[in-house]
């Protein structure tokens, strides 16, 4: 009311309203919070199983005609009654949406690279990483785009591409040119790479007005109040050699459910991992870093990680004859099962807040 107040005030004093209206902001800015943290507990959620969506409305509809027959007389009080139990329906709709749906991560099949989609209980969607780059096609006019137009996907809230290497980038640009998604903004490791692809990332990125964020340990990145998106690597304090090493790792977790997505991260990285995180990074699904390479997928990470499920790009027969053995055991002693995209083709996964399900 006090802001509602001060559209009038503001025509008079314009010099007053900006400072008048600081309370009502400050009162704005807590209730936003307060729902955001509340929003972010599983036990914020309002369970329901709401009957047939017919029956209230046309039960109010039938009331409202028979009492209009008996007291005619009275029908303007019977249409008020007929507009407060439209409202009831329109808050039991309400109460039905506030039910979140589950988490869907899909890992698509886009050769010897990453990509990954993720559709949060609220409905937001994240990309990591975008399929990767030849002179003759990349993942992301091949693979990513008719993904999301078959799911009827228009937006895509954030890609988060966890380091410029080609494989991870490369898809990004029939994105950004394309017409027919949207992307809110663009996260990326900050690492300094020379490349004409990463280049044009950014160019395109700057032209079509997406901002491109810089995120490293510590932040946590807001898509979705039902979920948290803790971001755990690069460390800017303690950099290492190379873009693999400096990979955007992220953890997901909803409800008693997570998934630590790795990048490319190869032992250093995760050396470190383990030594800030500890027992914070296991996670229910891991997307195994760097396709199953043998620097990477170390004893000491996956024995902390401890995943249910291990899910890896990675392209058959590639040139880097990626799984190699050593990380595929090493992933095996650790985790339930391994999953890989040149088996199965695009992975799928739910999470429901209390369990993880593979979609066979």
């Amino acid at each position: 009311p006090w802001s509602m107040l001060l559209v009038a005030i503001g025509s008079l004093l314009p010099e007053w309203a900006p400072l008048l209206n600081i309370p009502a902001q400050m009162g704005v800015s807590w209730i936003r919070e307060c729902a955001l943290l509340f929003g972010s507990w599983s036990q914020g959620w309002i369970h329901a199983q709401p009957g047939d969506d017919w029956i209230l409305p046309l039960w109010s509809v039938l009331m409202a005609g028979l009492a209009a027959i008996a007291y005619p007389e009275r029908r303007s009080h019977l249409l008020i009654s007929l507009l407060i139990l439209l409202n009831l329906f329109a808050l039991h709709r309400v109460i039905a949406v506030a039910n979140p749906d589950d988490l869907e991560v899909t890992v698509l099949d886009v050769g010897q690279a990453d990509a990954i989609h993720i559709r949060t209980p609220g409905g937001r969607h994240l990309l990591v990483d975008s399929g990767g780059w030849s002179p003759y096609g990349d993942g992301g006019s091949r693979v990513v785009l008719p993904y999301l137009e078959a799911a009827r996907i228009h937006r895509l809230d954030a890609i988060i591409l966890t380091h410029p290497h080609a494989d991870h980038i490369g898809g990004v640009v029939s994105l950004l040119k394309s017409d027919r998604v949207e992307i809110g903004t663009l996260y990326h490791s900050g690492y300094e790479y020379d490349s004409q692809l990463w280049g044009d990332v950014k160019r395109l990125a700057s032209e079509r007005g997406v901002p491109l964020r810089e995120t490293g340990a510590g932040d946590v990145i807001g898509i979705d109040p039902a979920i948290r998106l803790f971001v755990l690597g690069p460390d800017r304090d303690a950099r290492h050699s190379g873009p693999n090493d400096n990979s955007v790792v992220v953890r997901l977790v909803y409800g008693k459910t997570s998934m630590l997505l790795a990048g490319d991260a190869e032992r250093a990285q995760e050396l470190r991992l383990v030594q800030t995180y500890g027992d914070f990074l296991a996670s229910d699904l891991l997307k195994v870093p760097h396709h199953g390479s043998r620097t990477s997928s170390t004893s000491h990470f996956v024995r902390v990680v401890q995943p249910e499920r291990a899910a890896t790009s990675v392209r058959f027969d590639n040139r880097f004859s990626h799984p190699h053995r050593e990380a595929v055991e090493r992933l095996g002693t650790w985790s339930r099962h391994l999953d890989f995209t040149s088996l199965d083709g695009a992975l799928r996964y739910r999470l429901d807040g209390e369990n993880l399900y593979r979609f066979e």
